[in-house]
């Protein structure tokens, strides 16, 4: 795909050492979930759900557990015996480009920083 075509395809590709890494535009539903975490700083994945207008479950919450373990957003369980939900705290608020998950999820790339964060926690 030519640079000319991602950009009608509604991608926006960046370079990033000897790889290119392809990126959704911002109307898609990972840029709408990080714009919608870094205004809400605290969150469930219903409230997320909700004002990010977004209505597949499991993909926000894999996206939060990406982010997680990568050190973006800390989980706070709730109280299970009350059915409360776990609660999600933005801790790495780098900027508004959303965060891109590369390598088969091994790695999230900050298109902000620049920088890569391997899945488990560390740089």
């Amino acid at each position: 795909m030519t640079q000319r075509a991602a950009k009608h395809a509604g991608y926006a590709t960046r370079s990033i050492g000897a790889r290119i890494a392809r990126t959704k535009g911002d109307g898609h539903m990972r840029g709408t979930l990080w714009r919608a975490l870094r205004i809400l700083r605290s969150t469930t994945v219903g409230e997320l759900m909700a004002v990010a207008e977004q209505d597949n479950k499991k993909s926000v919450q894999r996206f939060l557990q990406i982010l997680a373990r990568a050190g973006f957003v800390r989980a706070r369980h709730g109280n299970r015996g009350r059915h409360e939900p776990t609660t999600y705290v933005l801790v790495r608020n780098s900027g508004p480009a959303c965060p891109s998950v590369l390598q088969r999820g091994a790695v999230v790339y900050d298109h902000n920083t620049e920088q890569e964060y391997r899945i488990d926690g560390t740089e």
